[in-house]
Order: structure tokens, then C-alpha cells, then sequence
């Protein structure tokens, strides 16, 4: 595990470049990109539930409704908190480590959404929200720093795209799934996509960088 990402220790995958030799990645940096991708997913999900939440609150079918400054507060909400998450994110990724960080929001993610599932009153939705926008911050920053410092420079623009495929997916996904779940069956759909996440995270190490900057070359 201390050497996954070693491009000399794994079967390589290799890509051709034009005019210079083959580039090699190993299958540990793809499981190390599609883990942060997966990520992105979670925070697309977590950034688009508003829309359609709101839609599916102020129907005629949902057990709660909504005023429009409670839709404000609603909207509004996640991506304050998100602000608090990305300051509170820098510090957190050089203390405690990429990996580390990352894992430190996926319970969140899952307990924020079932927060919301479970609501009976919006004070509960604006709590759920605001856990998950503190969460987004935090990952929007540490999963670029991760997947920069763990995949070679050489094959970062074509794992690089990965984040950003399966971040918009996560938006769709939401889009769709809103258009046939009410907001609280959606919050739980919202629930169980941090969990492959969370499971990918615990598969990948530290970043060979932070392992340098605090002094523990031996564990890379």
C-alpha cells in the first residue's frame, strides 16, 4: 500500500504520445483518479439538489412547503458554507493530509443528505445544507491537490478529465432523478452516492508530497 502509486512497482497502462516515447501510468493512478472523480460526483450531486428539491417542496404532493425566503435560505446556504469549507480546507490539507481531508467529508456528505431525507421542517433542510456546503469547500480544494500530486505530469491532462466527467455527471444525475423522486427520496439517492467514494478512499495512500513535507520519506 505505502508504494501504490509507484509507476516501477505496478502493471503500467501505456498511452502514446506523438513524437516522444510511450507514457506509462499504472492501474493504481487510474483507481487514484477515478476515486477523486467519483468525489466530483458528490459534490455535483450536493450543488445541483437545490433545483430540483424546491421544485418537488412546492408541489402539490410534498408534506412540506416552502416560502420563497425559505428557498433563498435554502440555495443560498450551501454555497456560503462551501466558502468556510474552502478557508478551513487549505489549513486542514497540510495538517492532516490529502487523503485524510478527502475521507474527513464523505460521512459528512452521507449524514448531511439523510439529514435532509429525514426533515420535518426546514431548519432541519438548512442544517443538512449547510453541513454539505461546508463539505464541498473542503473537497473542491483537496481533490485537485490530490490527484495533482499522485498522477505523473505526463498523463495528468487525460486522468485530469475524469474529475471533471464525472463532477458534471453528478449534475445530471441529479437533474434527471429529481425529475421522478420527490426532494426526500432524492436526498437519499443523494446519501448513497458518497459511498463508493468513501470506499475508493480508503484503497488509495497519502500523496508522496505531503509524506516529503512532513518528513516521512520512508512511508512513500
Amino acid at each position: 500500500m505505502k508504494r501504490l502509486l509507484r509507476a516501477d512497482t505496478h502493471p503500467s497502462i501505456h498511452v502514446p504520445s506523438r513524437g516522444s516515447a510511450e507514457v506509462n501510468f499504472t492501474w493504481s493512478q487510474v483507481l487514484a483518479a477515478v476515486s477523486v472523480s467519483l468525489g466530483s460526483m458528490v459534490v455535483g450531486f450536493s450543488s445541483a439538489y437545490t433545483s430540483p428539491a424546491i421544485a418537488s417542496m412546492n408541489s402539490n404532493a410534498s408534506s412540506l412547503h416552502v416560502t420563497p425566503q425559505e428557498e433563498s435560505w435554502i440555495g443560498s446556504l450551501m454555497p456560503l458554507c462551501a466558502l468556510f469549507g474552502g478557508i478551513a480546507g487549505g489549513p486542514l490539507i497540510e495538517t492532516i493530509g490529502r487523503r485524510t481531508t478527502i475521507l474527513s467529508t464523505a460521512i459528512p456528505f452521507i449524514l448531511s443528505f439523510l439529514l435532509i431525507a429525514s426533515a420535518t421542517n426546514v431548519a432541519t433542510i438548512l442544517a443538512g445544507r449547510s453541513i454539505s456546503g461546508f463539505c464541498v469547500g473542503i473537497a473542491s480544494l483537496a481533490l485537485p491537490v490530490y490527484l495533482g500530486e499522485t498522477v505523473q505530469p505526463e498523463v495528468r491532462g487525460t486522468l485530469g478529465l475524469l474529475p471533471t466527467t464525472f463532477g458534471n455527471s453528478g449534475i445530471l444525475i441529479c437533474f434527471i432523478a429529481g425529475k421522478y423522486l420527490d426532494w426526500s427520496l432524492l436526498a437519499m439517492l443523494g446519501a448513497a452516492i458518497p459511498v463508493p467514494f468513501l470506499l475508493c478512499m480508503f484503497l488509495i495512500p497519502e500523496t508522496p508530497r505531503w509524506f516529503i513535507e512532513k518528513g516521512k520519506i520512508h512511508l512513500i
